[in-house]
C-alpha cells in the first residue's frame, strides 16, 4: 500500500468474516438524542483544533469507537503525500492485536471491504467471503460513511461492531454527520498542508540554496521561521561575487509578511546583483536599490539593509578591511580574538522609504580570529514566555559563549535564541557569520 498507515487499539476475536446482509438499525436507545448531540458537539470542538492530517484522521477514529462502533478505520484519499490510514478500537489494553493489523495486506483487505459495502446502509458480515483478518471476529455489523466536504469526497471510515450490538437508526444519521464534520476538518488539514509546503519552498527560493566557499573566511547562516508558518517572511540574506576576487555580503528585513514582502525580498536580492559590479562602495549601491525600489510601486514597503564587501586574498596575516553600509538595520557584532564582544556602528535610513537616503560607508578591520555577526531584528525581538525579548545585550552574551563555533556558530546562535523563546518565534529570523 502506498497510503501511510498507523494502528492504535484492536480487539483479540478469532474466525473470518463473510457474506453480507443488510441490517435494519433499532430504534434509538433512550437518552440516545442527548448523547449524540454531545458527541457532535464534542467532535466540533476537537475537529475544529488540529491542522494536521494524521491528527484530524486519529480524532475522528478515536471519537466513533467512543460512541458507535468497536473498529474505525479512517481513510484519508489524496497524493501519496496525504494519503494515509489509521485504525482505532475502542479498548486501549488490546494494543497487541493491533499489531498484527499493522500489516499492509490487512489494511488492504479492509480498504477492499470499504470500496464494495453499500454507503451508509449497515450490513451484516458472516461466512469467508470477504477474507477478513481473524483477529476481525467472526460476527460483525459494518458501515461505511464518506468523508466529504463541500459535497465532495476526501475520504471514508468503515464501522466494525460486534453483530449482537447493532447500531440504531440514529447511530447511522450521527455517523454521516460526524463524516460531513471530519470532511470539513480533513479539507482544512491538507489545505494548511498545501499552504504549508508551498510557503516553504517559496521561502527557500528567496535565500541562496548553498552558501558560496570565500577564501580566508568561515561562512554561516541561518533563517527560522515565526511559528505562524503560513506566511512567507521577509528576512533574507545573500553572498555573492562580483569579479575575480571581490565578494558581497547582504542581509535584510522587508517590512511585513506575505506574498508582497516576499516579492520585495526577490526583488532586492536581484537588484544587488545587478548593480553592485561596477563599483566597491556599499553606499553607493543601497542609494542605487533606494532609486530602484522608489521607482516600483511597493505599497510603502521597505526594507533595512546591512551590506558589506571586501577583497579576498593577501590578508593572510594581516586585517581583512571590510567596507560596510547600512540602509536602517541592526548594528552587527563583533567578537573579536580574544573573546571581546561590542556592536558596530553604522547608521543609516531605510531603503525605499525616502528619496533622500543618508548612508555612509564604514570601514572594518577583520583581524586573525574575529567574527562579525550580522542579524534581523527577529534574533533580539525574540521573547521568552513571559514576554521578556533577547535584546542586544544577551545576544553578545550568547556570542562571546561559542568561541571556536565559526563553522556552526549561525546555527549554534539560532538555537539559543528559540530556547529564549521557549520554540515560539514570533517573527522570522535571519543569521550570517564571517570568521577570519
Amino acid at each position: 500500500m502506498s497510503a501511510r498507515s498507523e494502528v492504535r487499539t484492536s480487539a483479540g476475536t478469532t474466525g473470518p468474516g463473510a457474506g453480507t446482509r443488510r441490517v435494519t438499525p433499532p430504534g434509538p436507545a433512550p437518552d440516545a438524542d442527548r448523547r449524540h448531540l454531545e458527541m457532535l458537539a464534542r467532535a466540533t470542538r476537537l475537529l475544529e483544533t488540529p491542522l494536521d492530517l494524521a491528527a484530524t484522521a486519529w480524532q475522528t477514529a478515536e471519537l466513533v469507537v467512543a460512541e458507535l462502533a468497536d473498529w474505525c478505520l479512517v481513510e484519508v484519499t489524496g497524493s501519496d503525500q496525504q494519503r494515509l490510514c489509521v485504525l482505532a478500537h475502542h479498548d486501549p489494553a488490546l494494543l497487541p492485536t493491533a499489531e498484527l493489523l499493522r500489516r499492509p495486506e490487512h489494511l488492504t483487505m479492509l480498504l477492499e471491504l470499504m470500496a464494495v459495502l453499500p454507503a451508509v446502509t449497515p450490513v451484516g458480515l458472516a461466512g469467508a467471503g470477504h477474507g477478513l483478518p481473524p483477529a476481525l471476529g467472526d460476527a460483525w455489523c459494518a458501515l461505511t460513511v464518506p468523508l466529504t466536504s463541500a459535497g465532495r469526497p476526501v475520504g471514508s471510515m468503515i464501522l466494525l461492531r460486534a453483530a449482537d450490538r447493532p447500531s440504531h437508526a440514529d447511530d447511522v444519521q450521527l455517523a454521516v454527520e460526524l463524516g460531513q464534520r471530519a470532511g470539513a476538518a480533513v479539507e482544512k488539514a491538507r489545505l494548511y498542508a498545501d499552504l504549508e509546503e508551498t510557503t516553504r519552498v517559496l521561502q527557500a527560493s528567496l535565500l541562496p540554496p548553498v552558501l558560496p566557499r570565500v577564501p580566508g573566511l568561515m561562512v554561516s547562516a541561518q533563517f527560522r521561521s515565526g511559528t505562524a508558518g503560513s506566511d512567507i517572511g521577509g528576512d533574507y540574506y545573500d553572498v555573492f561575487r562580483t569579479g575575480p576576487k571581490r565578494w558581497w555580503v547582504a542581509l535584510g528585513d522587508v517590512c511585513g509578511k506575505g506574498a508582497a514582502a516576499a516579492a520585495l525580498s526577490a526583488a532586492v536580492r536581484h537588484s544587488l546583483h545587478a548593480i553592485a559590479p561596477d563599483t566597491d562602495d556599499p553606499a553607493l549601491v543601497l542609494r542605487r536599490l533606494n532609486d530602484v525600489l522608489l521607482g516600483e510601486d511597493r505599497d510603502g514597503r521597505f526594507t533595512t539593509l546591512l551590506l558589506l564587501t571586501f577583497v579576498d586574498g593577501g590578508h593572510r596575516d594581516g586585517p581583512l578591511p571590510v567596507w560596510m553600509a547600512s540602509g536602517g538595520h541592526p548594528a552587527p557584532m563583533l567578537r573579536a580574538a580574544d573573546g571581546t564582544v561590542r556592536p558596530v556602528s553604522c547608521p543609516g535610513t531605510l531603503v525605499g522609504a525616502v528619496r533622500e537616503l543618508s548612508v555612509a560607508t564604514v570601514r572594518l578591520d577583520l583581524e586573525p580570529g574575529d567574527t562579525l555577526v550580522l542579524y534581523t531584528d527577529g534574533v533580539t525581538e525574540a521573547r521568552d514566555p513571559s514576554g521578556v525579548e533577547l535584546g542586544e545585550g544577551a545576544l553578545a552574551r550568547l556570542l562571546a559563549g561559542h568561541r571556536g563555533a565559526g563553522a556552526d556558530l549561525a546555527q549554534a546562535l539560532a538555537q539559543d535564541v528559540l530556547r529564549h523563546a521557549d520554540g515560539e518565534l514570533r517573527d522570522d529570523l535571519a543569521l550570517l557569520t564571517l570568521t577570519r
